[in-house]
């Protein structure tokens, strides 16, 4: 019934058409594993926000640090840190290649993806030694985990499975062949879960993006439904309405003709010369109509939303403005450098892993009897202001930094510690440290040295005696030079004499 009223007045219909757009409508968070993340490909696929992608992709850029790996065998050393660069070579022009494009991988499947960390390797024998020499991440969303024993949960004992179709006997087990392994890791989640839950799922990135989606989408259609501009007229006044005179009341054919005479002057306005002039009687009102899309696009509507997609990347607000008209606040990154810092941590543990495989695989060769293995990473620099690196150049000046250290900080993205040590060797060995030395700055004249043994012995002359000094003045002469002599050292001398 409330339908057909709504009906009769084209207002009302209108206003009806808005609350059903609002009615009907929740956001619910997948609780599958699979579907939540095809929803998290969804809603990252258009951020409307413009903050969730950009955040993410920082965070995924802050973490391609350099990585070395540090063992007690200077062969085993130098073998894997060729390795790292060597990944993926034999896929050389199809995937990028080396240790930073395998990491950029990872960092989207943990933050963008599933967040369910699945490796393929493939191992084959390069110069007697076994190595894994293909390696790449699976697409979360086509890996599905079994464990036959439902009853007792036992980890290691859970089956990986690869879907290849559509159909849902089209999976194949993983590893695939004898010279396959895989390294999973699932980030968030404890280590008796079968399935991850996609981190930004876990940080309520999802609902609050999918809710500011709708509010987007409900803001376009109000804005669609509404009139863009009207110019409205009004004739006649309230009196003269309440009067009840026809003569002094407009009727429709009056206003019709008021109407296509105002359409008139404005056509000719435009080719007629001089200034436009319109008269009309006193009781004609004129005004724009045009329509407040503020209360659609009020940004009140958004900011709650918005902070709330920054707490959950890991920026905390924690002083908010004092006042409505005030925009500034203070959010705490720590959580969002933790993080990051975190994720590194976890690829060196995924590379340690790895480090291990390779000396188990090679059992017995002596290039790979390392007993210690350590795999390090440069600091992440985005996170090192010019504060902390005039203090880190103070500790390279006492020496508690190394070289390579102290490059790395400062140097950055703009130099590599392998490759200028490669030019410093170059330069060396070229002669350029001689041809490049720095300009004087000051010309100092070198003054003679004097040979030992053209100096004179002033002792030898202090305690000659002159000829003319051979009488009684011998031993005031000789007074003089033990004033300074004790009275024991002076008798002494005296007797001497």
């Amino acid at each position: 019934m409330a339908l057909d009223k709504a009906g009769l007045n084209p207002l009302l219909s209108w206003m009806w058409q808005l609350l059903s757009m609002f009615s009907g409508e929740e956001i619910k968070v997948p609780s599958d594993f699979h579907d939540s993340v095809f929803g998290v490909n969804e809603v990252l696929l258009s951020d409307t926000s413009g903050i969730v992608n950009t955040m993410l992709d920082f965070s995924i850029n802050a973490a391609l640090v350099d990585y070395s790996i540090e063992t007690d065998r200077k062969s085993f050393t130098t073998l894997l840190n060729e390795w790292l660069g060597d990944i993926n070579s034999d896929l050389i022009g199809r995937v990028p290649t080396g240790i930073t494009a395998l990491a950029r991988e990872y960092f989207r499947e943990r933050w963008k993806r599933s967040s369910l960390i699945v490796l393929r390797t493939e191992w084959n024998v390069v110069d007697g030694i076994n190595l894994p020499t293909k390696m790449w991440f699976v697409n979360g969303a086509n890996v599905y985990v079994e464990d036959k024993n439902k009853d007792v949960r036992t980890i290691g004992k859970e089956k990986y499975f690869l879907k290849v179709g559509n159909k849902e006997a089209d999976k194949k087990p993983i590893p695939s062949s004898k010279n396959e392994l895989i390294f999973v890791q699932k980030p968030f989640d404890s280590w008796d879960r079968l399935y991850s839950t996609p981190y930004v799922i876990q940080r309520g990135l999802y609902k609050n993006l999918s809710l500011l989606n709708l509010m987007n989408s409900k803001g376009e259609k109000i804005i669609g439904k509404a009139i863009e501009y009207l110019f409205a007229t009004k004739k006649g006044t309230e009196g003269m309405a309440l009067s009840g005179n026809s003569n002094f009341i407009y009727s429709e054919d009056d206003l019709t003709a008021l109407k296509d005479s105002f359409s008139t002057f404005r056509e000719n306005s435009k080719s007629t010369a001089g200034t436009p002039a319109y008269f009309t009687n006193f009781d004609t009102e004129m005004e724009h109509l045009i329509p407040d899309y503020s209360k659609a696009l009020n940004q009140a509507l958004y900011a709650p939303l918005e902070r709330r997609l920054l707490a959950g990347l890991g920026l905390i607000e924690i002083v908010e403005g004092i006042s409505s008209t005030r925009k500034e606040g203070i959010l705490n990154p720590k959580p969002f450098v933790a993080e990051i810092k975190s994720g590194v941590d976890d690829f060196m543990i995924l590379l340690t892993d790895l480090v291990k495989t390779i000396r188990i695989q090679n059992k017995g060769n002596r290039r790979c009897s390392a007993k210690k293995i350590e795999v390090t990473s440069s600091p992440i620099d985005d996170f090192l202001d010019d504060s902390i690196k005039t203090h880190l150049r103070s500790m390279y000046d006492r020496g508690v930094l190394s070289k390579q250290t102290y490059l790395e900080v400062v140097g950055g993205e703009f130099a590599s510690f392998k490759t200028e040590v490669a030019r410093r060797e170059k330069e060396e060995k070229d002669g350029v440290d001689e041809i490049m030395s720095p300009q004087p700055i000051q010309y100092i004249e070198e003054v003679e040295e004097v040979d030992d043994t053209e100096k004179l012995d002033i002792d030898k002359i202090d305690n000659e005696v002159p000829e003319d000094r051979n009488t009684t003045e011998k031993v005031n002469f000789n007074g003089n030079k033990t004033k300074n002599l004790s009275s024991k050292e002076k008798k002494k001398k005296n007797k001497k004499d």
